[in-house]
């Protein structure tokens, strides 16, 4: 057995140990984690099973106000929402789709910050992840990396772009030496936002050497943040793509390289693909895959602008002896921003998982959280959506009886909605009045085109939907209620 695999294989070795470990506390369940945002995600096998470690993240919590009436119903007067870091650490099993949360639940874990909008890289030969920048608590400036053969988060080292999120970045771990020393791998880290909306134009880059690191900083004359960072080894050159400043969406391309600095990039070559910020996106060796993310354009009610527009496509672009190649993967996809994006290849079809992140961002400052789930089969080139009911992925469908709810079939359909066939607005009750917690509409591709939490009126606003067959979900604290929905 060659080194490489002896390393790979104790790496798969102590994940088992650490991940697999008995624990009373451990919480199971079928659901994804609802209301995050910006968390990161790395990957990792369990003897036969591929799993993914989602850690931190933003989380979104809604608090209502009000009082109960005479006739004992609760009136809510106003509603405040709050985001905050989390400390939590989700693990989700693809072979049996269940999700575990390891951390507060676990002990091993009671070192863990909170952290947001951070990077999280991934030694696979040694078996450590590295956790960078973001919005810590307390202005934790340190980098944190878990050791797996050690199973405990420690320190490592101090920087200096702990306060930045939406970093670019990307790394290699294979062994080199430099300046007559032995190094395990190198990062590059380049731009990002801070609390305040400053952009930074500095560049960074770490150096490994086993649990140390040593850091180059580097000013460049590009701010940029929300882009992505994909590693050439061809040309050991680092590519920038994508992302904003100030005056909007960055369209120019930038790449790094070791010995002959920070400069513009090579275009991209292949059929056009929109540049954007914020995306879903996955580092597999030289190609990064983005779903999603901000466009150039905003949403539009009228002739008024009333948010910013999320993508709803799957591109992929890949570096290969200093060039860029695109590639179109799918269009019509749920939009989605700052979400989690994985992936997995299973009996010949490569599905893309996607988990979370933002699917609306209002010009008021509110967001629209996705707490569903969707995966897409590059094969049948179609798009399952989490069924909640069920807990388990819906079947692959490109179209629906009209009887059927698309994502979970034999469900009754028993909301009176008004009119129907709908025009601009469409009306809708429950009997009883019970409390509704959220409004979701979808298409008849089972894709998700609208969600309120908590809606103050029983009434949809139907104008920026085509026309066709839809499915109203209502979910109460009870459970969820169905309805189809014509839009001429």
């Amino acid at each position: 057995m060659k080194r490489g695999n002896v390393c790979l294989f104790a790496a798969g070795l102590w994940t088992a140990l650490l991940f697999n470990m008995p624990g009373e506390g451990n919480a199971q369940q079928k659901m994804p984690p609802q209301d995050f945002f910006e968390f990161s995600t790395s990957y990792f096998d369990e003897g036969e099973d591929h799993v993914a470690i989602y850690i931190g993240g933003f989380r979104k919590k809604e608090f209502l106000y009000g009082y109960h009436d005479a006739w004992g119903t609760y009136v809510t007067e106003y509603k405040e929402t709050k985001i905050d870091r989390s400390d939590e650490i989700w693990k989700y099993n693809f072979r049996t789709q269940e999700w575990v949360q390891l951390k507060p639940y676990d002990s091993s874990w009671l070192k863990v910050p909170p952290m947001a909008g951070h990077q999280a890289l991934q030694n696979k030969r040694e078996g450590y992840i590295y956790c960078f920048g973001g919005r810590s608590a307390n202005g934790d400036s340190a980098v944190y990396m878990l050791n797996m053969q050690k199973q405990e988060w420690r320190q490592l080292a101090f920087h200096k772009f702990y306060d930045k999120e939406k970093i670019a970045a990307a790394a290699h771990f294979t062994p080199f030496s430099e300046g007559g020393k032995q190094f395990t791998g190198r990062a590059v880290f380049h731009g990002g936002v801070d609390n305040n909306g400053s952009v930074s134009s500095m560049l960074y880059q770490a150096d490994f050497n086993g649990e140390e690191i040593r850091f180059t900083e580097k000013q460049t004359p590009r701010a940029l943040y929300g882009h992505s960072a994909i590693y050439d080894p061809g040309a050991d050159t680092w590519h920038f793509w994508g992302g904003q400043n100030e005056g909007g969406i960055n369209y120019e391309n930038y790449q790094y390289n070791p010995k002959s600095g920070f400069g513009w990039g090579p275009p991209v070559q292949g059929p056009f693909v929109m540049p954007r910020a914020s995306a879903a996106t996955l580092l597999d060796g030289s190609t990064l895959y983005a779903w999603g993310g901000k466009g150039y354009t905003f949403l539009r009610k009228g002739g008024a602008a009333v948010g910013e527009e999320i993508r709803d496509d799957l591109i992929s672009i890949t570096a290969r002896d200093g060039q860029l190649y695109s590639r179109i993967v799918a269009t019509g996809l749920p939009p989605a921003s700052q979400a989690s994006l994985s992936m997995e290849i299973v009996d010949g079809d490569t599905l893309f998982y996607l988990f979370g992140g933002i699917s609306t961002i209002w010009s008021s400052g509110d967001t629209s959280v996705n707490n569903t789930g969707y995966r897409y089969s590059l094969t049948q080139k179609s798009v399952q959506q989490f069924d909640t009911t069920t807990a388990q992925w819906g079947r692959l469908q490109t179209s629906v009886e009209a009887e059927r709810f698309p994502v979970s079939p034999e469900l009754r359909l028993e909301v009176p909605v008004w009119p129907n066939p709908a025009g601009r607005t469409v009306s809708f009750a429950l009997a009883g009045g019970s409390a509704i917690r959220s409004v979701k509409l979808y298409n008849q591709l089972g894709q998700l085109v609208l969600q309120i939490h908590h809606p103050r009126e029983q009434r949809l606003d139907l104008s920026r939907c085509p026309a066709g067959l839809y499915f109203l979900r209502v979910d109460t604290e009870s459970r969820p209620y169905f309805a189809k929905i014509v839009k001429k």
